[in-house]
Formats: C-alpha cells, sequence, structure tokens
C-alpha cells in the first residue's frame, strides 16, 4: 500500500506538493492572527473548544471556523511531511543531506505545533499586548521560515546523488550565513510590525509616522519603522549575494527583491489592508525560498540543477 514512499521520483512529487501548500498553511495562520481569530477555539487545543468539530454556540461563529480550518490544513501538513520522512528514510542512505533536511523540517513542524499551542494555551492571541506574546510571536516567525527552508533543501538536496557541503569558510559558508540570518532579521521585524499593525491599527499614514516616533507610544509601535528602514538595508547585500551564485535562479533574484520592495512600500502606504499584508508575508516567502535554492547552490558540492 505504501510502497511508493520507496520511489525517489514519489518523494520529489510529495516535497514538491508540500512547499506550495505549506505557504497556503502559512498565507492562512495570518489570516488567524490578523482577524484577531487565534482564540476561536478557546484555550483548547488540539481540539477546537473540546470537540473535534465545533459544536453548539460556538459553531456559529466565523472566528471559530478561520482557527479550525487552520488546525485541519496544519495538521494535513504535519501528516503529509510524516510521510516525506518516512520516504526520506526508505530512501536515502544515512548522512545524505535530503534525509538530514526531512528529519530538520518533521522536527520544525513538531516545534511549529508547539508554539502554536502556547500562543493559543497561554492566552497570547487576540488583543494580548504581553513582551511574552511578542516574543513567541517572533520565535513563531523564525520557526516557520526556518521550517519552509528546510522542506525546500530536502527537495533540491534529492536531486543529488551523493551532495556534499563544502566548508570553505569565507567563501561559501560566511557568505551564505550571512544572508539567511538578515533575511530572517527581517522576517522578526516584518512579524513584530505586522502584530504591531493588528494590535494599535494607524487613521492614516500620516498618523501613524507620528506614532513610530512618539516616546509615550508603545514599544512595539515604536519598533515598526525598523522593518521597512532593515529590508531596503539588506536589500542590496542578498542581491550582491545572489549575482555571486552561479545558479540560473541568480538571474531573476533582484527582481523578485524589487517586486518584494515595491509590494511592501504599497503595504505601508495604504496602511496595509489584509489581501495586501497577505500578499507581502507570500512574496517574502517566495524570496526566503530562492535565497535558500542560491545559499544552497553555493555551499553545495557539486552544483545543484534544480529540475523543471
Amino acid at each position: 500500500m505504501f510502497s511508493w514512499l520507496k520511489s525517489p521520483k514519489a518523494f520529489l512529487r510529495l516535497n514538491l506538493a508540500l512547499i506550495p501548500y505549506t505557504l497556503v498553511v502559512i498565507g492562512w495562520g495570518a489570516i488567524v492572527r490578523m482577524s484577531g481569530s487565534g482564540d476561536g477555539c478557546g484555550k483548547s487545543w488540539p481540539l477546537c473548544h473540546g470537540a473535534i468539530i465545533p459544536e453548539g454556540d460556538a459553531a456559529l461563529l466565523l472566528q471559530t471556523w478561520i482557527e479550525f480550518f487552520h488546525r485541519m490544513k496544519s495538521g494535513l501538513l504535519s501528516l503529509g511531511i510524516l510521510f516525506l520522512l518516512i520516504s526520506a528514510f526508505r530512501i536515502f542512505k544515512p548522512g545524505h543531506l535530503a534525509r538530514k533536511a526531512a528529519t530538520a523540517t518533521a522536527l520544525f513542524t513538531l516545534s511549529e505545533a508547539l508554539l502554536g499551542a502556547w500562543l493559543v494555551l497561554g492566552g497570547l492571541v487576540d488583543t494580548n499586548e504581553s513582551s511574552l506574546r511578542v516574543f513567541v510571536v517572533g520565535l513563531h516567525s523564525i520557526n516557520t521560515f526556518v521550517l519552509l527552508g528546510s522542506l525546500v533543501l530536502s527537495y533540491v538536496w534529492a536531486q543529488d546523488e551523493d551532495p556534499r557541503i563544502e566548508f570553505e569558510w569565507r567563501d561559501s559558508i560566511l557568505p551564505s550565513v550571512l544572508a539567511l540570518a538578515s533575511f530572517l532579521f527581517i522576517a522578526i521585524l516584518g512579524s513584530l510590525s505586522s502584530l504591531s499593525n493588528t494590535l494599535y491599527p494607524s487613521a492614516s499614514l500620516l498618523s501613524g509616522w507620528h506614532a513610530d516616533f512618539n516616546p509615550d507610544s508603545p514599544s512595539l509601535v515604536r519598533l515598526r519603522w525598523l522593518h521597512p528602514l532593515a529590508a531596503l538595508m539588506i536589500a542590496g547585500f542578498l542581491i550582491y549575494f545572489s549575482i555571486q551564485v552561479r545558479h540560473r535562479l541568480a538571474r531573476y533574484f533582484p527582481l523578485i527583491i524589487v517586486i518584494g520592495i515595491v509590494i511592501g512600500i504599497a503595504a505601508l502606504i495604504s496602511l496595509s489592508p489584509l489581501w495586501l499584508k497577505i500578499t507581502h508575508l507570500l512574496w517574502a516567502d517566495i524570496i526566503w525560498i530562492y535565497l535558500v535554492v542560491l545559499a544552497a547552490a553555493r555551499v553545495t558540492k557539486p552544483r545543484i540543477k534544480v529540475s523543471t
């Protein structure tokens, strides 16, 4: 029945299908947060109001179903990644990078679920403004991107019979680590900026700008301006990094970055309507996927060729 788990082609198909599905789960998770539906299932996890399927008065609330469907999507993703992990152990020999990446994906999927449970059971949702929520939201953002990156790496490395990491610190490892870390820094600031906009929405661009630099504003508001500034400053470094990578996808990366900046500016000017927030987040995911592939190409020997 599960003989397909031994097929390298089936592994690649499943891995490739899980990447866009993960983006769907990430996007829906953002809708949960931005719509204030984080407590849609109450302080009940993994059940929803103590039931497998919402019932009674809870079943009449839109927020309940938004959160419920997020948990369902996350559950299906976890199941898919479990099959991916089993397949990786049945196909690849011990030490193969694809096997390691699949293992990392499974571990970060588990930690993603635990962080989600922490937010719900700890009441770190809806209008909660605590420092603990800020910390967990930032940690959640890092975990989500690393999970997605591990999933991308398992797909990339699975296409090579025996990929090896080039431990050339100055020429490959250091630039790749700096590129990935700098993006994650922007991502953390972005998640905190989004949380700030949700908790403290601005009536206009000008009033929001004044609030950012008002010493009486909440600390989360006073951090908002760091995200666009850091994104603009680090964008140049990421483009430079991509130019140094011998990979066919590198030629498109500067355009991907520029489009991301345009979307970010549009979100800033328009006070980030929900659809534009989701677009901004998903485009950041696309940038991250590109960056992970380019970093893998720079540190892996032989150089990786991504099939279409």
